[in-house]
């Protein structure tokens, strides 16, 4: 089954028209949490806090999963 990760963040909102196959709805909570996570890391380097939601839709669009981030960074001395 195709599945399509739409993923926000304070700076981007990004609506995914391709998608991908995978076997199963599992699969596709797993690929948006790694989504987020690979995402994450290029948020930090432009800000110390940032909140990333991704958005699962099944192949007839239907939003089935949804995965948030939440980055906050501070410096303690």
């Amino acid at each position: 089954m195709r599945y399509f990760f739409d993923i926000r963040s304070d700076q981007l909102e990004t609506r995914d028209e391709v998608g991908i196959e995978l076997e199963n709805e599992a699969q596709a909570h797993r690929e948006a949490r790694r989504l987020l996570a690979e995402i994450a890391e290029d948020e930090l380097r432009v800000s110390q806090c940032a909140m990333l939601t991704a958005r699962v839709r099944d192949q007839s669009g239907q939003p089935i999963y949804r995965a948030v981030l939440t980055l906050e960074g501070a410096r303690l001395q």
